[in-house]
């Protein structure tokens, strides 16, 4: 029972971790302390998508830090790049669609790339939702595969 609560929580601290961040970054302006800090002016514009887009940028900063350091010694570190690639997903087509939603643009989603068609004209995009899910995906299958067996199958043999 021990084995299975322990294999159990650690899912679980990540999603809270995860579930925090996101919370945090939500209701944090940090398009506000950017402004203030580069131009020294208050930044007074509220768009629909800025919670997206924070919550976007954090989970994307957690997702970096987690796959550099996740093993499968260090599951926490593997469950959180599982669950902050989830959230940033999750958020990137969130604010691609309240995007769309708000100025009236057409998203075109494309193999690792998206398209915004503008009255102006229109811009081609890497799409880090779709990049971050595949190198997740392989960073995974290369943690939890297993070891290659060795030729000797682990056994000694006597020295002559």
């Amino acid at each position: 029972m021990r084995g299975r609560l322990r294999t159990l929580t650690t899912p679980l601290a990540a999603a809270a971790i995860t579930a925090l961040l996101a919370a945090l970054a939500a209701g944090t302006p940090i398009e506000a302390f950017v402004t203030m800090a580069a131009y020294g002016e208050r930044y007074v514009e509220a768009y629909p998508w800025l919670p997206y887009w924070r919550v976007a940028v954090a989970m994307f900063y957690l997702w970096l830090v987690a796959s550099a350091f996740a093993s499968r010694k260090r599951m926490l570190l593997t469950w959180l790049m599982v669950t902050s690639t989830t959230a940033f997903a999750l958020a990137h087509y969130l604010h691609l669609y309240i995007v769309v939603l708000a100025r009236g643009v057409r998203v075109e989603l494309l193999p690792l790339l998206y398209r915004e068609r503008y009255a102006e004209g229109v811009t081609l995009h890497l799409d880090l939702g779709q990049v971050a899910i595949a190198a997740t995906a392989a960073e995974l299958y290369l943690i939890l595969r297993r070891p290659p067996r060795t030729a000797s199958s682990g056994r000694r043999t006597p020295s002559r």
